[in-house]
């Protein structure tokens, strides 16, 4: 951004829901930590000028992994330790972004983390990101479904949107995370 738009920005902004992110898989953090990490930081550094309360959309999944080889239940008090189960490029992204914001709050920015499991397709237009795992993993045309021990909990695209923009405009950010499922 020009400087001249950047402070435009930071001198109107009331609230900013952080939901930017390069998903990806395959990707090493490497590749994906200037999008995930540094993208979060240029938003804390936006923020803080007037200490606008930021809430950012993470995942559960970067708590502790998924599947087999990651921990069955969390809670939204559950510390981020073991980040040896993440294995994956983006959730150690996410995992790093959610502790840049949360280094944030203990600086005295104003946020909120919001942590979606799986985000599904849109609930009347039945819309969906055929390029996320789950949707590939439920294709509709052959009616099949892989047989795995993994626990999914859907939540509709536009449920997550109108709980973060709800939470939002109803709830001070004061560092707490919520889970969306």
């Amino acid at each position: 951004m020009r400087e001249a738009d950047w402070e435009a920005e930071a001198a109107c902004a009331d609230v900013i829901h952080h939901c930017g992110a390069e998903v990806n898989f395959l990707y090493s953090y490497e590749k994906l930590r200037a999008a995930n990490v540094f993208g979060t930081q240029e938003v804390l550094h936006l923020a803080a000028r007037r200490a606008i309360p930021v809430h950012h959309v993470s995942t559960m999944s970067m708590v502790h992994g998924m599947g087999v080889t990651g921990v069955r239940r969390i809670t939204e008090d559950t510390p981020l330790d073991n980040i040896e189960l993440l294995g994956m490029g983006y959730w150690e992204c996410k995992w790093v972004a959610e502790d840049v914001v949360r280094g944030a709050a203990t600086a005295g920015l104003p946020v909120a983390i919001h942590r979606p499991h799986e985000i599904s397709g849109h609930t009347e237009r039945f819309a969906w990101n055929s390029g996320v795992v789950l949707c590939e993993l439920f294709r509709i045309t052959t009616e099949l479904a892989p047989d795995l021990d993994l626990v999914l909990n859907p939540v509709p695209v536009d449920c997550a949107a109108a709980s973060i923009v709800h939470l939002g405009l109803t709830q001070p950010a004061k560092g707490q995370t919520y889970h969306l499922v």
